[in-house]
């Protein structure tokens, strides 16, 4: 009754607040976001896997399932998806909505734990991310250079550019497409080493023995305390050059007599 009372006896007043009210409303319904479907975004966590040199089905007998048979058993599940590519398994689990998505990567971090002495011992580190592994990129920067070549690239990008992007503010994930890395690389001569008795067991067993690093004690005196560390990993082609694979009547067999070596890049397949 009041509102219609002050209306009849100051009409000028009324309409002025009239003509607010639909000054308001226009603008609000300018900046009014409208939807078809409201924007949820579900709680998922992805799990990666590498498995270099392992086909498709050798990542999904030995990886995937071997993780899946731990992350099923989670709490909160809604749905798990599993692809499995030649030397990687990249696994997504999405959560129900009212799973807290911190609690949840802790349980996968805590099951992929437990499933680490089931994997094969050459598959990496699992890496659990708070993110699909199918997520689309944002954005791509592509880098090129007269000088450089694409070795050189990697290594400039994930020494000077991968950190400090990552810890831009909203940044969740940097990658680097198509990279490659450095390594050492050695190219197996069957014929040579059939001549000197060699095997690629023994190859692979006396360069895991020799490039290593063991802790070498420390020196103690009245006034200082010293750590001694020993420089034993091979670190350029000309050192696995020299490694000695076994000793025969005639002298030592070096790995340049069985294998041509050179500093390459780790794999000549890439993913972009």
């Amino acid at each position: 009754m009041l509102i219609s009372t002050v209306s009849v006896k100051r009409p000028v007043f009324a309409g002025v607040v009239s003509t607010v009210i639909l000054v308001f409303g226009l603008i609000s319904l300018t900046r009014l976001e409208v939807r078809q479907y409201p924007d949820v975004e579900a709680p998922v966590v992805s799990v990666s896997t590498n498995y270099r040199g392992a086909s498709a089905a050798i990542v999904d007998a030995e990886v995937t399932k071997r993780l899946l048979d731990r992350l099923s058993g989670i709490e909160g599940i809604r749905t798990i998806e599993s692809t499995s590519n030649d030397g990687s398994s990249r696994i997504n689990i999405e959560f129900n909505l009212n799973r807290d998505l911190d609690l949840a990567a802790a349980d996968v971090r805590d099951q992929i734990s437990r499933a680490r002495d089931d994997l094969p011992l050459d598959a990496d580190e699992p890496i659990v991310r708070k993110a699909s592994s199918d997520a689309s990129p944002v954005m791509w920067l592509s880098l090129t250079s007269d000088r450089l070549d694409n070795l050189e690239l990697t290594d400039f990008a994930s020494r000077r550019l991968e950190e400090r992007i990552s810890l831009i503010d909203g940044v969740s994930r940097v990658r680097i497409g198509g990279e490659r890395r450095y390594a050492i690389r050695i190219w197996l001569d069957p014929i040579a080493m059939a001549a000197r008795g060699v095997t690629v067991a023994d190859i692979t067993q006396r360069i895991e023995s020799e490039n290593l690093e063991l802790p070498s004690g420390r020196l103690e005196s009245s006034l200082r305390e010293l750590s001694v560390r020993s420089l034993t990993r091979l670190q350029n082609p000309d050192e696995f050059k020299r490694l000695v694979i076994r000793q025969t009547p005639t002298g030592p067999v070096r790995l340049a007599d069985v294998a041509e070596i050179a500093l390459d890049a780790e794999d000549d397949r890439t993913d972009f």
